[in-house]
């Protein structure tokens, strides 16, 4: 849930969101990006305004990136793909100087109304990601751990295959030599 979902349109929430655009626009990252710039303050607005579940990639495309009226949203991906490219400049600001303190501006994939979370939405939302039993530290464990464990298996697979065969081979040896000395007896 959003801060402006909680407290209301009317609310320092609005201001503490306006705030947060504003530094997002005057971070270095958007003023080297015109369309995102004008992007990111169009679903701002329009999600403030009350409009995001509204927002569809013809208005995005039409209202906040200035495309002409007959735009085929079907045909052209032009928002979807400037609305992933400002996911990944809002990732990167965050990144790079984002504080876990302060309001954070997202969009979900397959949105595009605005998203306001406050380090308690995000701390909720990787808490319920992250597996109960996992000590927290590890809840995002690399994969190095995981590979050892998958080589060892085929190395014991390996090497179980090779001990079953060499017996395999040491049983028919056996079969063949005391077969080979009825045969002689035999015919001796």
């Amino acid at each position: 849930m959003s801060i402006i979902e909680e407290s209301g349109p009317d609310s320092s929430a609005m201001a503490a969101v306006r705030a947060e655009t504003a530094r997002l626009l005057s971070a270095p990252q958007f003023a080297r990006a015109p369309v995102m710039r004008r992007l990111l303050s169009y679903l701002v607005d329009q999600t403030l305004a009350g409009n995001g579940d509204r927002l569809k990639a013809y208005t995005v495309a039409v209202d906040g990136l200035g495309r002409d009226a007959d735009f085929d949203a079907a045909q052209d991906s032009y928002p979807r793909v400037q609305v992933g490219r400002l996911r990944k400049l809002l990732d990167d600001v965050y990144d790079e100087g984002g504080s876990r303190k302060a309001l954070r501006i997202h969009i979900p994939k397959g949105a595009y109304a605005v998203h306001f979370d406050t380090p308690a939405d995000r701390e909720r939302v990787e808490a319920e990601e992250a597996p109960a039993d996992v000590p927290k530290g590890r809840r995002f464990a690399p994969s190095a751990e995981r590979w050892r464990m998958a080589i060892v298996a085929v190395a014991a697979a390996f090497i179980a295959l090779g001990a079953w065969q060499l017996l395999e081979g040491f049983a028919a040896a056996g079969a063949d030599d005391s077969g080979a000395e009825l045969t002689e007896k035999d015919v001796g």
